[in-house]
């Protein structure tokens, strides 16, 4: 047989496969278990987050402020559906418009508006991260109390936090890691109910011209 047609014969059979496979690739992740430190019993037991180091705090200042600026880009994301012995995924995807800034070196809010490829709809996302000298916050510094949170990684334009989502009862985890590199930013984002993978979504920002 030709090697062309041997070439065109395969290209046909793995888009015979993707058309009937059941559910994306990623759908294997849903339903896994959160880390151990990132656990929602972990997070609860956790004593508040200890102040950063001065080197910590110099990266994670740096990184702030090199996400200082007017994005787009995208976020491809998912919800889990099914059971763990049978996953599927609900697609959450959408086109990003983000504006990210704060008052001081110490301050970084991020606003993105976010248009649904799925349903056409359009709501905004925000995000805050504060400094207060060596404590490190997210969301919000007029109630300080980050016992309910973990700093995974601080390094250069890198940073990767969990915190409990309000209400602490509600069993759900938040994890985000956000890497910078020259004019663009990725964010990923996991979500855990009650230890186990219940979505996921990966930003990715080119600064705005």
């Amino acid at each position: 047989m030709p090697q062309i047609w041997r070439f065109a014969m395969t290209i046909t059979a793995c888009v015979a496969l993707l058309c009937i496979a059941p559910e994306p690739l990623y759908a294997a992740t849903c339903f896994q278990h959160a880390p151990a430190d990132v656990s929602v019993q972990h997070l609860f037991d956790a004593a508040p987050l200890p102040p950063l180091t001065s080197d910590e705090v110099t990266k994670l200042r740096n990184t702030m402020d090199a996400m200082r600026g007017k994005w787009t880009g995208t976020v491809n994301g998912y919800w889990c559906l099914g059971t763990a012995q049978e996953p599927g995924t609900k697609p959450d995807d959408y086109t990003v418009n983000a504006a990210i800034g704060g008052g001081t070196a110490n301050q970084l809010k991020l606003v993105a508006t976010m248009h649904g490829a799925q349903d056409g709809g359009t709501h905004t996302e925000k995000l805050a991260l504060f400094l207060e000298g060596s404590q490190f916050y997210v969301d919000t510094p007029a109630q300080p109390d980050n016992t309910h949170m973990q700093a995974r990684s601080i390094a250069v334009d890198h940073v990767s936090f969990a915190q409990m989502a309000y209400p602490p009862g509600s069993g759900r985890v938040i994890v985000r890691t956000i890497d910078v590199q020259d004019d663009s930013i990725s964010i990923e984002v996991e979500i855990y109910t009650r230890d186990i993978l219940t979505s996921a979504s990966a930003w990715h920002l080119t600064r705005a011209r």
